[in-house]
């Protein structure tokens, strides 16, 4: 046995401590969007991740604090996954605002933990970071509605694993609105 400098022996005192290692939970963000915008009538994904340490099993994802008119809808993040879409929609008639939103992620045996995603601000050279932020809630933003909408037809056929489909995407344009729409799918 010997400490961090090669230098130990009989005449040294040696602690040991041990602890039960604890189960922690925490949500972040995927991907480099960092906030929602949803505009009214409309609706926005943005993709969470649940990171589990010293546990497994299914993660469900609470908000708390959205807008009135706003609803969001997390799908629970099932065993031997960490990715989580959530899609938040407000309705016509919600109006401009924005909000700071808790996001909660709970798994078995009560473990739970929050958002908590560090963006960075300021980076030097070789990727030192000089500036870094944590966000600890979701900025939320409900704006003016969108100029069109954007649907997927549903396959009338499952997509089968490692498979290809063609799927069937429809734009619907407001009246007045002839600018280009360009669509990524990330």
């Amino acid at each position: 046995i010997a400490d961090h400098l090669g230098a130990g022996g009989p005449t040294h005192a040696y602690r040991l401590e041990v602890e039960h290692p604890q189960p922690r939970l925490m949500i972040g963000l995927q991907g480099v969007r960092k906030s929602v915008c949803v505009p009214q009538g409309g609706r926005s994904v943005v993709a969470l991740r649940a990171e589990r340490e010293g546990f497994g099993g299914e993660v469900a994802v609470s908000l708390a604090g959205l807008p009135a008119g706003v609803s969001a809808t997390p799908l629970p993040v099932r065993a031997g996954t960490n990715f989580i879409p959530l899609l938040i929609e407000a309705s016509a008639d919600t109006p401009q605002t924005e909000a700071l939103v808790q996001l909660t992620g709970t798994g078995p045996d009560g473990v739970t933990g929050e958002l908590r995603e560090d963006v960075l601000l300021v980076q030097g050279r070789n990727q030192v970071v000089f500036w870094s932020h944590t966000i600890d809630r979701l900025p939320i933003a409900v704006t003016q509605p969108a100029p069109f909408s954007v649907r997927a037809i549903e396959p009338s056929v499952p997509l089968v694993q490692n498979g290809l489909l063609t799927l069937e995407v429809v734009a619907e344009r407001a009246e007045g609105f002839d600018g280009v729409i360009e669509l990524v799918i990330v």
